[in-house]
């Protein structure tokens, strides 16, 4: 029956001490925040409950529908004529012509090709048709997880290593839809890159007539002090987020320390708008664990939360379920940390690297959540100071080069201020080759992120949850390395501010691998978190990217970055926009304003806060800045 013109179907944890929710009182906070995500219709913006197939029989008659025309698209590509004869249910109006398309393309002409050629394509429809169908009955059965992805397994043994042929006029073969486009050039990573993205556009098709509109899972990744330019060496996260998501090129941490930058992050807050007299500096009742746990995530937290987490007691803070964070000043440790394990003290073995085990009880909570939505954050140590790789990675970067950019040990300071001059002091000659030294450890310790990073993705893999799942990748700020002579962060430079941001949701764009210039700053991601998860109203300084990724419209203008100095760091604070950056610096003497053109001066060299043919932008940026802070 392969070639029957008419499309007919072929046969063929544990709870710690006071403050952690008992799962019954989960249960029900869950089971509120689902219906009332349903009932406001946030869910994904989703096609209405009653418009969707929900009855067995009309699942079916939508599965078979969905062959048949595919079965016709496949003999049109020969040639022959062919009617499907198998209408969908009205509930399921659309979805086989979508698939039509996200397999073989807007046209389905005929053409000339080779019987290799043609055997790909048809393993590749068989595929996509049987992935359909198992995953109606899936989402029937209310399953996040799924194993109809194993549909691709044949199609991807039968064209391994076949070479795109191409028909003068009805063009490539195998066909895939303009998404995913096999053999186009964009799709760097072949076919693996080009099935995972055709897996993903059907579930996003068919997730608009499904009987279950799924919320996306959320893993964070986040690391400490790691700089935008500092992904280079992590072949895993470039290969699994960078290339099948997106990459925001000018994000930035709205505070170049470790503390006010987390509390951001957690609250959607900038730092003069979080309320005083708080633990930790932000509010413990109002964050994105409250808010996620609210709409019927299970949570989980795993690594550095903030400085100093001890301050908030032997608790688990409301909103997380597994709540496995560092302990000490610093926030973290490489080997012999401590860490509050759902509330409990606990010391761990200088035989234990705190990245490892992280990523360990990482994939332990995916698989434990997996029938349900979760939010899982793991924040890494790396590559914060005392720099320290695994064993297994330590000297396997001594060859990397120095670093020295123009702006290295600048020579001339005048045009900044006191605090910045002031290291030349305290750094002799071993403290540049530290320096260097500590930017190769800084490397090496990312080396067991993007380890982690592989884990993580192989586990939501292997459990079917990989499309409906958004991972986002960033750090909560930069740091210098030697950058005018400065081998610290808390300042308001590039250099500091900047921020590796990753993002992959198949869902959203299944193809991946965009680039987006737009400025982003650290509470756009709260509000992104936040949104895609029903928990709309929340993140107050923020703003949703997915909204603007889908939508478009106007986004933001500038960043506002405060700085609250250290020691004889003087406090800073700054506004930057697409082209310049003002800088005031709190200081009894010496340089307290700063503008950079960042166009023509990206290394901020050249301060040109005195020059008189800059006056508008001085005054406009000044009063910028005044605004963002009075508001």
């Amino acid at each position: 029956m392969e070639k029957d013109r008419d499309g007919r179907l072929e046969n063929g944890a544990g709870k710690g001490p006071a403050g952690t929710r008992s799962i019954a009182i989960r249960k029900r906070w869950r089971s509120l925040g689902f219906a009332a995500a349903c009932a406001g219709g946030v869910l994904l913006g989703a096609t209405p409950a009653s418009a969707r197939c929900t009855q067995p029989t009309e699942l079916r008659l939508l599965g078979a529908s969905v062959d048949a025309h595919l079965k016709c698209a496949e003999l049109g590509t020969q040639g022959q004529a062919c009617h499907a004869r198998r209408s969908p249910p009205a509930c399921g109006t659309g979805l086989p012509e979508a698939v039509v398309e996200a397999v073989f393309g807007p046209t389905s002409g005929p053409g000339t090709w080779s019987s290799s050629a043609l055997g790909c394509q048809r393993e590749i429809r068989r595929a996509a048709s049987r992935y359909v169908s198992d995953r109606l009955k899936e989402r029937r059965r209310l399953r996040r997880p799924t194993s109809a992805g194993n549909q691709f397994i044949a199609a991807a043994a039968r064209c391994q290593g076949l070479v795109v042929e191409v028909d003068p006029v009805a063009g490539p073969m195998p066909r895939l839809g303009p998404v995913c486009a096999f053999g186009d050039p964009e799709m760097s990573g072949g076919l693996d890159q080009a099935l995972r993205c055709l897996r993903a556009d059907l579930e996003k098709a068919i997730d608009t007539v499904a009987p279950e509109a799924l919320r996306p899972n959320i893993v964070v990744i986040m690391t400490d002090d790691q700089r935008s330019d500092a992904l280079d060496l992590m072949p895993e996260t470039l290969t699994r987020l960078a290339a099948r998501g997106t990459r925001f090129e000018n994000s930035f941490a709205t505070s170049p320390v470790c503390a006010p930058s987390r509390a951001t992050l957690m609250s959607g807050r900038l730092p003069h708008h979080q309320p005083s007299g708080t633990t930790l500096g932000f509010d413990q009742n109002d964050t994105l664990a409250v808010w996620l746990a609210a709409q019927g995530y299970a949570t989980g937290m795993f690594g550095k939360y903030t400085n100093l987490t001890e301050k908030i007691g032997p608790v688990v803070p409301p909103g997380w379920d597994s709540w496995n964070v560092f302990l000490g000043g610093a926030g973290g440790g490489f080997y012999g940390f401590e860490m509050s394990f759902q509330g409990f003290f606990m010391p761990f073995p200088a035989s234990i690297y705190s990245t490892d085990f992280l990523a360990k009880q990482a994939v332990s909570f995916v698989r434990q959540h997996r029938q349900e939505p979760f939010f899982l954050m793991l924040s890494a140590f790396a590559p914060h100071t005392p720099t320290i790789p695994a064993e297994r990675h330590a000297g396997s970067l001594a060859g990397l080069e120095d670093w020295r950019p123009a702006s290295w040990k600048e020579a001339d300071l005048s045009g900044k201020p006191d605090w910045v001059s002031g290291w030349r002091h305290l750094i002799g000659p071993a403290g540049w080759v530290e320096l260097d030294a500590r930017r190769r450890a800084e490397f090496e310790t990312l080396l067991a992120v993007d380890e982690a990073v592989a884990r993580i993705d192989d586990t939501l893999e292997a459990a079917g949850l990989t499309d409906q799942t958004l991972v986002l990748y960033l750090s909560d700020h930069g740091i210098h390395w030697g950058e005018h002579g400065l081998p610290t962060k808390w300042s308001s430079y590039e250099e500091s501010i900047r921020i590796p941001l990753l993002m992959r949701w198949p869902m959203l764009d299944p193809a991946g691998g965009g680039v987006r210039p737009e400025l982003v700053a650290m509470p756009d991601v709260t509000a992104t978190l936040a949104g895609v998860a029903g928990a709309v109203g929340h993140a107050p300084d923020g703003t949703d990217l997915i909204d603007f990724l889908r939508q478009g419209g106007p986004w933001r203008e500038d960043v506002l970055v405060q700085s609250p100095g250290e020691f004889f760091i003087r406090p800073n604070r700054a506004v930057r926009t697409e082209r310049w950056k003002w800088i005031e610096t709190d200081a009894a003497a010496g340089v307290r304003e700063e503008l950079y053109d960042l166009v023509n001066d990206p290394l901020e060299l050249t301060n040109l806060a005195s020059d008189p043919a800059r006056v508008s932008e001085r005054e406009a940026l000044r009063a910028r800045l005044a605004e963002l802070l009075g508001s």
